[in-house]
């Protein structure tokens, strides 16, 4: 039609509608109606053109495609996932063996939360490729979807046998060891691997920073666990280092913890004087002053990032009772430096990157 060709949408519309009357069942004016229809923002009635055009030609997908188009602009995303996976399934079987068919509905599947069948689609790829690092690396993260570990961790391992800088494979792995809290010093030395990477390729600044902060706090956590303090607030500060100051949140709370295990650390240490004694008792007191008070610190900081941090909140105010409990007497300051027990939330299971 002439007005649709010069741009002239509404005019053309009613052309198409007077084109109806004469030939109701054209599949190329409905067509055009739909498309122009969604160019004026009228959708429901560009769905109703479209998918009256798709009934009569199922054979040409420019319905299917226009609809899914439409579809995604109503955000009604299911919708328009079941178009794309008709046009794909379509050119999947004029070309069994193309692999970017295959990608394009594994990731539909994905984004979907069909993870069996996004599965199945990079089964398919990785028989047409065996050696796929990426698709291996897919595999794994579908299979800790449907909470299948060990087959996940089955893929990470090909991945990475396939492709040894594999970072995503690599940081997946380590998250897998750390969460389930075996192989931590694997998990370390494969979070370190990331890192050392960047680090060479001088790309550690320009890694997104909550990317950067993630991979960071996880090794550090991975130390903490592992009761290596020191190591640990070298990898917070790395980030300090890159950024100026660390921009998360539970950069602090973990500064926190660490700190707060430093302090029973000191108490706990042989003294010279005996802890029973007022010199002892006040050396003991003096030292996990100290360490509560630089506790209290990172928390207090934690909090003001994120004032929802119920971690940050529990640990603060468990720190402010202990520092009040030992303005007590003689023996309760000797009963609580005794029985004293680290946050119960020490053990933070690492967040993948």
């Amino acid at each position: 039609m002439g007005n649709d060709l010069l741009g002239e949408t509404e005019e053309a519309i009613e052309e198409y509608k007077q084109a109806v009357h004469f030939d109701p069942k054209s599949y190329a004016v409905h067509l055009h109606l739909g498309i122009d229809y969604a160019r004026l923002g009228n959708l429901s009635e560009s769905v109703d053109e479209l998918t009256l055009a798709a009934k009569l030609n199922p054979e040409d997908l420019k319905a299917h495609y226009f609809l899914a188009l439409v579809y995604s602009t109503q955000n009604e995303f299911d919708k328009a996932a079941g178009e794309y996976e008709l046009i794909l399934k379509h050119f999947s079987k004029a070309d069994p063996e193309n692999i970017e068919i295959y990608s394009y509905l594994g990731q539909l599947y994905y984004s979907q939360r069909k993870y069996q069948k996004a599965v199945d689609q990079f089964e398919k790829i990785l028989s047409l490729d065996p050696q796929n690092s990426e698709v291996m690396y897919l595999l794994g993260s579908l299979y800790l979807e449907l909470d299948k570990r060990q087959k996940a961790m089955e893929f990470f391992k090909q991945s990475i046998a396939a492709d040894s800088m594999n970072d995503g494979s690599l940081n997946s792995l380590g998250y897998v060891y750390a969460e389930d809290g075996i192989n931590l010093e694997e998990a370390l030395t494969t979070y370190e691997g990331v890192e050392s990477r960047l680090r060479a390729h001088g790309a550690m600044r320009l890694v997104p920073s909550s990317d950067r902060q993630t991979l960071l706090l996880n090794q550090a956590r991975l130390l903490y666990a592992l009761r290596r303090y020191d190591q640990a607030v070298d990898r917070l500060q790395r980030e300090d280092d890159i950024s100026g100051v660390a921009t998360d949140g539970r950069f602090f709370l973990l500064r926190g913890n660490i700190a707060f295990r430093r302090a029973l650390q000191e108490y706990r240490k042989p003294s010279t004087t005996p802890v029973t004694t007022p010199g002892g008792l006040a050396e003991s007191l003096n030292l996990l002053r100290d360490g509560l008070i630089r506790a209290e610190d990172s928390y207090r900081e934690s909090l003001q990032i994120n004032p929802n941090d119920w971690d940050a909140k529990y640990n603060y105010e468990y720190v402010d009772k202990m520092q009040k409990d030992l303005a007590a007497s003689v023996e309760e300051h000797i009963k609580i430096l005794e029985e004293s027990e680290l946050p119960p939330t020490e053990a933070l299971p690492p967040e993948q990157v």
